[in-house]
């Protein structure tokens, strides 16, 4: 199961309110002011719109409605996906030969549930794009898949740093 949530309303949250949440996956191409490493439990820059295209939104270059069409298309068209995660304090880079629908759908058969996180609290966010293209793919998903496992990721990083 998918869920979407703001890394800053987690954040909020008790550990045993978190629980529900599963794994807690960030999915921005750039690290947000004032989360910590144990406010998630994989970092996959991967997942979050291009920096170009961020760019072509936040300069008003692009409406709304295009800009979602056009992350849609990156992540469907995507061949790579990068997972950072953080043991010990220290981050661990790791790219897959695989894009970020596939990576979280592998995640979701490992952990049951994954929380899409980004730092917008409005409805105005790709985590919401993201999460209606992981649902619409499940199916042909799972038949193509049906023996992908992946190693367990260590839970929460060190508090810490923020940095990479």
């Amino acid at each position: 199961m998918f869920r979407e949530a703001s890394v800053y309303a987690l954040k909020r949250l008790s550990e045993e309110e978190r629980t529900p949440y599963g794994l807690r996956v960030l999915t921005m191409r750039k690290w947000p002011r004032g989360v910590h490493r144990s406010d998630i439990d994989v970092w996959m820059p991967s997942a979050g719109p291009s920096i170009e295209l961020l760019t072509t939104y936040q300069t008003r270059s692009i409406v709304w409605e295009e800009f979602l069409s056009l992350y849609q298309g990156e992540q469907q068209t995507q061949r790579t996906c990068r997972i950072v995660t953080y043991t010990g304090g220290k981050p661990k880079k790791v790219d897959y030969p695989h894009g970020s629908l596939d990576h979280l759908k592998q995640l979701e058969q490992q952990y049951g549930t994954i929380t899409v996180l980004c730092w917008e609290n409005g409805p105005l966010c790709h985590r919401y794009a993201l999460k209606a293209l992981l649902a619409e793919t499940e199916s042909i998903w799972l038949q193509e898949n049906e023996e992908t496992v992946l190693k367990p990721y260590p839970r929460g990083g060190s508090d810490a740093s923020t940095d990479l």
